[in-house]
């Protein structure tokens, strides 16, 4: 049954298969990632890793993998050309090109730890969403505190969830809509906001914290003082398996270092990072966006005030 470029699966799975992203593409088409997209990355890559090297920055790269990556076997259709995704297709290109093994410390490989967690029968995905749980986000965590020298704060894992059935991204295009027993991990703690943008300011006094159109350019800035915390400094460019709310990644690296900021965006601004002078820099993006290479052009002195005027021009 599909609805809404949504295909349900079995026992109770619902992937994302159209759209504006058409992810399905990625395990149906192989040239949809193929090696203009794959050239493309390996050279961001590159490009990024330099530049934050003559910083002197420590930078990692990650991308979520897209559902149907970790969960095939719940699709109702075969996936001829699975192998061609970015999650498996962009660590192949890196590991192949000899003239950049730098770029295998950039790319950090989510697969197998999530391959692991899965089958310890941990849930990484909402069955009806297309984000992954408190349990995916958390291997991704664990991932890069290894691949940054971090110490991750395994406690957070034991704080407790709560507990309510919702209707979900994916779940919401059927009708009637598709609920699920939804859980949010207690991740705060020891971090408090202490900045937010003009845009999350925005959204949050007009309670818009939901309209997709508002997320990107959202900026917000976490302090930990507890002498726990790793006293560096991090920034995390990303998107909604990130999150600017304390919910994600965001919220468990809050709860790590010093300092977190997170930016919601796939391009970075390299005066905003001048200006921060992190120690640590993060970039991620989920797999579904990965035909698409960022241009690093991002400036967030304006561009959150052009999505709050586009936001107001289609909603007067």
């Amino acid at each position: 049954m599909a609805e809404n470029d949504v295909i349900a699966g079995n026992d109770g799975w619902l992937f994302l298969a159209g759209g504006a992203n058409n992810p399905l593409r990625f395990y149906t088409d192989p040239n949809f990632f193929g090696e203009a997209e794959r050239q493309g990355w390996l050279e961001l890559l590159a490009n990024r890793y330099d530049q934050f090297a003559s910083r002197r920055i420590a930078y990692a790269h990650i991308a979520p993998p897209e559902k149907l990556t970790i969960y095939p076997e719940f699709f109702p259709d075969s996936l001829s050309s699975y192998e061609a995704c970015p999650s498996i297709a962009l660590p192949g290109a890196i590991a192949a090109n000899s003239r950049r093994k730098d770029l295998q410390k950039v790319y950090v490989d989510l697969l197998p730890n999530l391959a692991i967690a899965k089958d310890d029968g941990q849930l990484l995905y909402w069955k009806t969403d297309t984000h992954w749980t408190f349990f995916g986000a958390w291997q991704a965590y664990l991932s890069l505190c290894a691949r940054l020298c971090l110490e991750p704060d395994r406690q957070i894992a034991f704080r407790g969830f709560n507990y309510g059935e919702m209707v979900l991204d994916l779940g919401g295009k059927f009708h009637p809509p598709i609920t699920e027993v939804y859980k949010t991990q207690h991740i705060e703690k020891k971090a408090r906001r202490i900045n937010a943008n003009s845009l999350v300011s925005y959204k949050e006094q007009r309670q818009l914290e939901s309209v997709a159109g508002l997320h990107g350019g959202s900026s917000v800035v976490f302090f930990n003082d507890s002498p726990e915390a790793d006293p560096r400094r991090m920034i995390i460019f990303g998107d909604s398996y990130a999150e600017y709310r304390p919910i994600l990644l965001t919220g468990l690296f809050a709860e790590t270092v010093r300092e977190l900021h997170f930016v919601w965006s796939a391009r970075i601004d390299w005066n905003y990072i001048d200006r921060v002078k992190p120690d640590i820099v993060v970039t991620e993006l989920a797999e579904r966006f990965m035909n698409y290479v960022p241009t690093d052009d991002l400036d967030l002195d304006v561009f959150p005030q052009e999505r709050i005027a586009a936001y107001e021009a289609a909603n007067p």
